[in-house]
């Protein structure tokens, strides 16, 4: 592992910790953070990436506006 984050947490905001959502603004610093210390970690020349991809098994469900807004972002709740 050339670099990672600690773990986001929920947001409990409304109907007494039964919602759950997560700041993706805190998710979205903490991705690029990554990206940020890797890329610098590797000596990659930028010039040869393609394309860059993240997972986290399953951990959310984000639904976007058409605008490309986050409307909502939340646990996966299936399991």
């Amino acid at each position: 592992m050339v670099s990672n984050e600690d773990y986001f947490f929920f947001i409990n905001d409304d109907i007494e910790g039964f919602a759950k959502s997560y700041n993706t603004d805190e998710i979205w610093r903490k991705l690029t953070n990554c990206i940020i210390n890797t890329l610098k970690k590797s000596k990659i020349n930028s010039k040869n990436i393609i394309g860059i991809t993240s997972c986290t098994q399953r951990q959310a469900c984000i639904f976007l506006s058409k605008e490309e807004e986050v409307i909502y972002a939340g646990p996966n709740c299936d399991l």
